[in-house]
């Protein structure tokens, strides 16, 4: 047990310990001399609250395609100015074991303790490589307790042992690289192993970083409760406890952790005893010493569960699941040990850890937190309703697939770099894909990786705003957030690439070797790549590759180089040759003289061999363009080239070569029909095509059954749609696009579930959606009868929402906006009130955002006021959800952005300090949607009237924004009597 009052943690003056240095000038030395305990323990705890990070982790994940901001670049830029040997701890000390014990308290009545603290104890034991009279380690927003400070030494003689204690002369923090340097007395001898010993109290704040706490409410009473979690990856162990906070520092960890008699404490090992404190009520639990893993693998919740399922004592991997009494554990239980049991099929490994605990949250962030033997779901993914949905059940289990990849990624292997740990993000998300075939047989994976992860990279990493090379995805902790989606979509897409062009099982096997050869180690990227390239013999290696190109050099420019290409073909009868060349591929048209090893895969209609995905030549790194006469083909015979999208790069043809493709769209596989949409649409709006080209593609939506392809075509038409919903060619494209999709609604709603393949029911959902969104009679007045049977129910507004999960959305959306006023607003005060009752996460999320569909002005700008209230039933998380629905339709946009120009003043009181975060989602979520003149001079001048009352967030949200309305602009003005005329004459031979 720890003794000492919180006061002693306090910076004494500096003749009452060790000398106190700081390589930043300013600062503050707080002494209990000067000021009142209460007062500067108050300050305190609103300091840790408010400095852990100017952006919110909850916010940055909630959407996958994030776009990273100019203060992400910023910050980014910053970080690499300090990428040298001193922003990083040398190895002449190394952490071998962590013995760590935390107090913390989520108690208000907590004996002599303030609320949101913990304490704690951090042993180190650290082997000494060479002589040296300092010790570094990581440490943020932590104090020290200086007095504990210990160095121990065994100095044992004879057969005796003999302590040596060694004194901290002083101690220096270097606040903008978060290391603290311990200054000795003495010096440690190399080879010798001592013992550091460090007491410190920190708080336990909400932002999802380092160890951190979660308010939920109870689903019968409505109270509010508190949660602990923590997350370290990828630099976050520091906010916690004072560390070797870098990957290459793994070593073992037992925790030893303080809770109450009704809690549940998880950590990456199980609990070997559980001992009575001598505080009532409360208890301590001591958890088994884990594997050698780095300081971001560590995790641990303290949390109310009152039901568990466990797998069976005969099977080979232990699995627990523990979620509150609401939630069915055992579907989880399955789902998990099946999906774990594909991965050790295809790893050839069995799970590097004896158990593993599935924690099915209240509430939870969206984030990756490769925790070694524990993973954490959100309840909203677990709940009967998610099982129930095949698109949701779906999503679930590739989310668990992800984590449980992880086990191996990141935690038994781990890179020694943080710019190299993409790959961990990269696998985890490739991997399901390769295994889950043989958990779910009906579900089309191909498919499923085009829309997923492939286009959603396509996008990510397709302005000079949003991408950077993957090797600076993971480095910067301000960064991290928004970046994550692209090393792990980016990263897969790349994988996949090289996986398709090797020998097969050429990349299983290097994945087998480089687990067996690297486990429990650190690594280096080339590792990797080495494994692979092991698996390929030198004949097969000049069959692949040119000019003696290695996997490493393949790799390097994909890896390296930000954004991707696109590969321009250009046909020449008369030389009967190809001219291919490449640039990269820009919406804001940036130039840049990138340039990448592309490989070239193709067919023809004369071949129509869309299967054979080996290169059959190269452009080459550093070779702008080639020609190739080999390649022979008739007038009217199109050529294809990147089959099944293989490459991660885009295409464009000559407009004749388009014309023929789009003649034959209906013969070609699904993901390539999907692929020619995805690429002319993006073209399009890079200005390298006609925008004409890619709407000759749209007409044969209307006999088009693939699910790949309408999702291409949805997600793409969505963009013109925007553009012109507020111009007088919006009802011709409306009747457009009904006359693609009724006949497709019409025909899959024939039809249950259960009588159609998965890729039918989920493309009836979205087609559904858009159905009811373009007023189509049959959609709407199915979604009303929905809405009232529901309304209708005896106590309806303290039941789960009675709708298939999969229409929900839909059906509640449809019955704000699609029915007489006085309906409208009955609807929307039936599902407030439901909100203001609901306990369960994911249903006040569901009707939260669809609260926005309203087309009352009155209603959205009571809705805004209630961010602002005093009295507001938002919780911090909901209020990022409120305004991100703001952008998804026409309509709120503009009430959004007039009620953010006129109140900005108290938006600015509200937010300014430890909200700032939600300044940047405010901006970000209203910019989104404006496209014209107008709209750009109204931001202009709102940049220009508030420059004084904006966070660093804000400012660089509102020139983000400025900048892409200004693109969108310009492009308006340069396509839509294009796109006009159009839907006028070409759209009427549909």
């Amino acid at each position: 047990m720890m003794n000492g009052i919180r006061s002693d943690y306090m910076v004494e003056r500096f003749d009452h310990g060790p000398e106190i240095k700081y390589k930043r000038k300013g600062g503050i030395f707080i002494s209990k001399q000067e000021i009142y305990l209460l007062v500067a323990l108050v300050a305190v705890i609103a300091v840790i609250s408010g400095m852990i990070g100017r952006y919110s982790a909850n916010k940055n994940c909630r959407v996958a395609t994030r776009l990273i901001t100019r203060a992400h670049r910023k910050e980014l830029e910053e970080f690499n100015l300090i990428r040298t040997a001193t922003a990083r701890l040398d190895s002449a000390v190394w952490p071998i074991h962590y013995s760590i014990e935390l107090r913390p308290v989520l108690e208000a009545n907590f004996p002599g303790a303030f609320n949101f603290t913990v304490e704690g104890i951090v042993k180190i034991m650290l082997e000494v490589r060479r002589d040296v009279n300092q010790i570094k380690l990581y440490g943020k927003n932590i104090f020290l307790k200086q007095e504990t400070i210990l160095i121990t030494h065994d100095n044992s003689q004879n057969g005796t042992s003999i302590d040596e204690y060694i004194n901290v002369k002083s101690l220096e923090y270097n606040i903008e690289r978060d290391i603290v340097n311990f200054h000795l007395n003495a010096t440690l001898k190399a080879g010798q192993v001592y013992e550091l010993s460090i007491s410190f109290m920190n708080g336990i704040q909400e932002t999802p970083r380092g160890l951190f706490r979660i308010k939920y409410s109870d689903h019968l009473t409505g109270q509010d409760k508190w949660m602990l979690a923590t997350r370290f990856d990828p630099i976050y162990a520091r906010l916690a406890v004072p560390c070797f906070d870098e990957p290459k520092f793994k070593s073992t960890f037992q925790l030893k952790v303080l809770r109450m008699k009704n809690a549940r404490a998880i950590s990456n090992t199980k609990v070997n005893s559980t001992t009575d404190s001598d505080i009532s009520d409360y208890v301590w639990d001591e958890f088994g010493v884990s594997p050698r893993m780095s300081t971001n693998s560590l995790g641990l919740m303290v949390l109310e569960a009152s039901a568990g399922c466990h797998s069976d004592s005969g099977e080979k991997q232990e699995f627990n699941v523990w979620s509150r009494d609401t939630i069915d554990c055992k579907s989880t239980l399955h789902d998990a040990a099946k999906i774990l049991a594909s991965l050790e099929d295809y790893l050839g490994m069995p799970c590097p850890v004896p158990k593993i605990d599935i924690v099915v949250a209240p509430k939870y962030p969206q984030m990756n937190a490769d925790i070694w033997g524990l993973i954490v779901l959100p309840e909203r993914d677990t709940t009967q309703q998610v099982q129930n949905s095949t698109i949701r059940h779906q999503q679930m289990k590739f989310s668990l697939a992800e984590k449980l990849a992880h086990q191996w990624f990141g935690t038994l292997v781990t890179t020694s770099q943080w710019a190299e740990s993409w790959i961990n993000e990269a696998l985890a998300n490739y991997l399901p894909y390769l295994t889950l075939q043989s958990v779910e047989p009906e579900w089309d994976l191909v498919s499923r990786f085009h829309t997923h992860t492939l286009y959603r990279a396509l996008h990510i990493d397709s302005d000079n705003s949003t991408s950077v090379g993957l090797n600076n995805t993971m480095i910067s902790t301000a960064s991290y957030d928004a970046l994550d989606p692209l090393a792990s979509f980016k990263g897969a897409c790349i994988l996949r690439m090289l996986n398709m062009i090797l020998p097969d099982a050429a990349f299983q096997n290097g994945i087998k070797s480089y687990l067996s050869t690297k486990q429990y180690n650190v690594t280096e990227l080339d590792d990797f790549w080495s494994s692979i390239e092991n698996q390929i013999n030198e004949t097969e290696v000049k069959q692949i590759f040119e000019k003696n190109l290695s996997v490493r050099d393949f790799m390097r420019p994909w890896i390296t180089n930000p954004g991707y290409p696109v590969l321009t073909v250009t046909r020449n009868h008369t030389k009967n040759s190809v001219l291919l060349s490449q640039k990269k591929f820009s919406l804001s048209q940036e130039n840049s003289s990138d340039t990448w090893s592309i490989p070239i895969t193709y067919t023809k209609k004369s071949e129509g061999n869309f299967a054979d995905l080996s290169p059959k030549f190269w452009l080459n790194e550093g070779q702008v363009e080639a020609e190739r006469t080999n390649i022979t083909f008739g007038e009217t015979e199109w050529v294809l080239f990147n089959l099944n999208h293989t490459g991660f790069y885009r295409t464009n043809y000559d407009v004749e070569n388009w014309g023929l493709l789009a003649e034959d769209f209906l013969q070609l596989p699904a993901t390539t029909q999907a692929q020619l949409m995805n690429d002319a649409f993006a073209l399009a709006r890079a200005e390298l095509l006609n925008i004409t080209v890619a709407l000759n593609l749209t007409p044969k939506m209307q006999k088009n059954k693939n699910y790949v392809t309408w999702l291409a075509f949805l997600d793409n038409i969505k963009f013109i749609k925007s553009l012109i919903e507020d111009t007088e060619s919006y009802e011709a494209f409306q009747e457009y696009l009904k006359a693609l999709i009724l006949p497709n609604y019409l025909q899959l709603t024939k039809f249950t579930d259960s009588e159609l393949p998965q890729t039918d029911v989920l493309l009836r959902s979205k087609l559904t959606a858009w159905a009811c969104s373009l007023e189509i009679t049959d959609c709407v007045n199915k979604s009303l009868d929905e809405f009232n049977h529901w309304v209708l129910i005896p106590d309806a507004e303290n039941s789960t929402i009675p709708i298939d999960s999969d229409y929900q959305d839909t059906v509640i959306c449809t019955a704000l906006r699609s029915s007489t006023s006085a309906l409208r607003q009955s609807n929307w005060k039936f599902l407030w009130d439901y909100f203001r009752k609901c306990h369960l996460a994911s249903d006040r999320a569901r009707v939260l955002r669809n609260l926005m569909c309203t087309p009352e002005p009155r209603l959205i700008k009571m809705m805004l006021d209630k961010t602002f209230s005093n009295e507001t039933f938002l919780q911090d998380e909901e209020l990022n959800v409120l305004w991100d629905s703001v952008s998804f339709r026409y309509h709120t946009v503009d009430v959004a952005f007039d009620y953010v120009r006129e109140k900005w003043d108290l938006i600015f009181e509200k937010t300014n300090g430890t909200r700032n975060s939600l300044q940047e989602t405010i901006l970000t979520s209203v910019t989104k949607g404006l496209n014209s003149e107008l709209h750009l001079r109204d931001l202009l001048d709102f940049q220009e009237t508030y420059a004084a009352n904006l966070s660093d967030a804000a400012v660089a949200a509102i020139q983000d924004g400025i900048d892409e309305v200004r693109r969108r602009t310009e492009w308006r003005a340069t396509n839509l009597n294009t796109i006009t005329n159009w839907l006028n004459k070409d759209s009427k031979q549909t």
